[in-house]
């Protein structure tokens, strides 16, 4: 809050300051509230998602530009949806810029000749394809609390489950909760909140996170990926018998969110956990459609544990990894998601300087682990690490937004 945006009224936009975020909007209809300069004179504007924009330096106001609105402009590699499937083109024209009004993308695809347009309400940014080791047929069971993508939403397979093929040609819908689940994630974080710091913070010491925004991400295609690695690993660990070895975390003890992990249904039997993965707004939202890139791993952080993604049972670990966006909506204020990341069997190390060569060998070429159980509260008494080093074994499924608190601020 606090954050300078644009905000649409009447065709043009205008500078404007959020007031308040959708989650905290009394008539629930996750508006944004914005205070708007129009005249010279201050006005209070209630505008949804497709009325509020990142401001920019440098553009006037009021601005009838509207190009900066849309996920994609003209010119973007995307792939757009045409009679159930998907072809990879470019965009011709944005919606605002259809003269029938019908609120369409115009796209050159590939496969078509120049000149043969397609004109559609539904395209994607490229690369959600279907991995060529899952089964276009297998049977995909998505979440039942989900709001936005379901299974009556496909026309393709039963009640409970959607094929995987179907999956993958789903929208990636970004969903709203309740205030109540928000004051369950704030206890969820306030419970698992150290107050240690470790050379991974830079910044002053922070005494507490303070939740602003959070939102599901109903993504049916990483989903699908996620819950197909799952059930192969759930199979291989009950096939180890005794040698698995099932452990608990301090999220799955945790006496907050009782409800969200009863209706998650997590497989113990498999080491799967809700677990913490600092970043920053922007960031999280692309993760969320287009997954974890290990190839990024310690781009901003080290990467003891060798190159995969880290995730934290504490969120004041997490947070030591987190970074506030410098403009835009989320101006100031940081992220982290709350992921379901299936573990399987862990390979612990408590060493001060780990074998990176040797763990990597062991989970990635060797396959005699799943993961990687960093235990640096047991070599530091600091923090417990869980690292994976295939995107497919986690699903990022909530965006938490949230500010820190400073010692100072406290005192």
């Amino acid at each position: 809050m606090g954050s300078q945006v644009e905000a649409l009224y009447r065709g043009k936009w205008y500078k404007a300051t959020i007031l308040k975020l959708p989650a905290h909007d009394r008539d629930t209809k996750m508006r944004w509230t914005v205070e708007c300069d129009i005249d010279k004179r201050r006005f209070l504007f209630f505008v949804n998602a497709t009325q509020i924009r990142a401001f920019k330096r440098g553009r006037s106001s009021p601005s009838t530009d509207a190009s900066d609105a849309l996920p994609f402009g003209v010119g973007s590699r995307v792939e757009a949806n045409y009679q159930g499937k998907w072809y990879r083109g470019n965009v011709v024209k944005v919606p605002t810029d259809d003269k029938n009004q019908k609120n369409r993308w115009t796209v050159q695809c590939d496969v078509h000749k120049a000149g043969l347009l397609t004109y559609t309400k539904r395209i994607r940014a490229p690369g959600v394809e279907l991995p060529p080791d899952v089964d276009p047929t297998a049977q995909i069971r998505l979440p039942a609390y989900w709001t936005r993508i379901t299974t009556s939403s496909f026309a393709r397979g039963d009640a409970d489950h959607v094929t995987a093929e179907a999956a993958y040609e789903a929208p990636s819908e970004r969903s709203q909760v309740p205030q109540s689940f928000i004051e369950d994630i704030q206890d969820l974080m306030d419970e698992t909140w150290k107050g240690l710091t470790t050379r991974d913070r830079a910044q002053a010491k922070v005494s507490k996170l303070k939740v602003v925004h959070v939102l599901r991400n109903e993504n049916a295609a990483l989903w699908a990926s996620y819950y197909v690695r799952r059930e192969s690993i759930r199979e291989e660990c009950q096939a180890r018998g005794e040698a698995f070895g099932q452990i608990s975390t301090k999220t799955s003890g945790a006496k907050a969110c009782r409800g969200l992990m009863e209706q998650s249904d997590l497989y113990s039997g498999a080491n799967e956990f809700y677990l913490f993965h600092g970043t920053n707004p922007s960031s999280a939202h692309k993760i969320c459609f287009n997954h974890f890139r290990v190839d990024r791993a310690g781009t901003h952080k080290g990467t003891l544990y060798g190159a995969g993604i880290y995730f934290a049972e504490a969120c004041s670990k997490a947070d030591e990894y987190a970074q506030d966006d410098m403009d835009g909506l989320y101006q100031g204020l940081f992220a982290m998601l709350l992921c379901r990341v299936v573990c399987g069997d862990l390979l612990h190390t408590a060493d001060v300087k780990p074998n990176v060569k040797d763990l990597v060998n062991d989970v990635v070429d060797e396959k005699k682990h799943h993961s990687v159980l960093g235990d640096r509260e047991k070599a530091r008494n600091t923090y417990r690490e869980f690292i994976v080093y295939d995107n497919n074994q986690a699903y990022p499924e909530y965006i938490i937004i949230y500010r820190r608190v400073l010692d100072e601020v406290l005192g």
